[in-house]
């Protein structure tokens, strides 16, 4: 592991909503990164009519992790809450993250290992789903998200989801460099989309250790 004189700022920045159920494994597990901590931080933009316990679950966290910063979005989509979030960063890399998916500790020190070794101004790694409950309804949305009526045609080669999960053959969230933020063209206040809307039933993403698969 680089030290942190070797090593980028990095900012995290998950918008996140109404997560009371996920959001302490979420952001636990970006806690508990190997990643240097003093040229860490973690924004997390909250939507400021989250009403499920979420804002008190955040605020207890970060009284006892200065690297933690809670940030309010007043407009509620998550497009807006990553203008926020990217706009008060300090990072030379940005690492736009899910408030349902769980990271391995070396996470980040990933995304920055390829990034750097690539050239590339985004990376990202595959994923796959798990069930948050052991119900029908949760892995049959498991299945269906890591399914070809979800996927389409994408693939990663050489990725092996724990046995008995289904692959997500996909990118999930991604690392960006700074050149990358800087050279996208703005429209309205919108500096990224937003993703693909998920059903509204219980469940979590997990992320597995992987080879990066680069973009540029």
């Amino acid at each position: 592991m680089h030290s942190a004189t070797t090593y980028p700022f990095v900012s995290v920045v998950m918008p996140c909503g109404d997560e009371s159920d996920f959001i302490k494994k979420s952001l636990g597990s970006l806690i508990a990164t190997e990643y240097p901590k003093e040229i860490l931080e973690i924004i997390i933009v909250v939507d400021k009519y989250s009403n499920d316990g979420t804002k008190e679950i955040l605020k207890e966290i970060a009284s006892s992790n200065t690297v933690v910063k809670i940030l309010e979005n007043e407009k509620r989509a998550v497009p807006f809450a990553m203008n926020i979030g990217i706009g008060e960063a300090r990072g030379d890399i940005i690492v736009r993250v899910d408030a349902h998916g769980e990271y391995p500790s070396d996470y980040i020190e990933k995304c920055v290992e390829y990034l750097e070794k690539t050239g590339a101004w985004c990376v990202g790694g595959p994923f796959y789903n798990k069930p948050a409950e052991n119900t029908f309804m949760a892995k049959a949305i498991c299945a269906v998200l890591s399914s070809p009526f979800m996927l389409g045609s994408a693939h990663i080669p050489d990725f092996a989801p724990p046995t008995g999960t289904p692959s997500e053959q996909n990118l999930y969230v991604m690392a960006l460099a700074r050149p990358a933020i800087s050279s996208v063209v703005m429209s309205g206040s919108i500096l990224m989309p937003p993703p693909a809307p998920l059903p509204n039933v219980v469940q979590s993403i997990t992320m597995t250790p992987f080879n990066p698969v680069t973009g540029s």
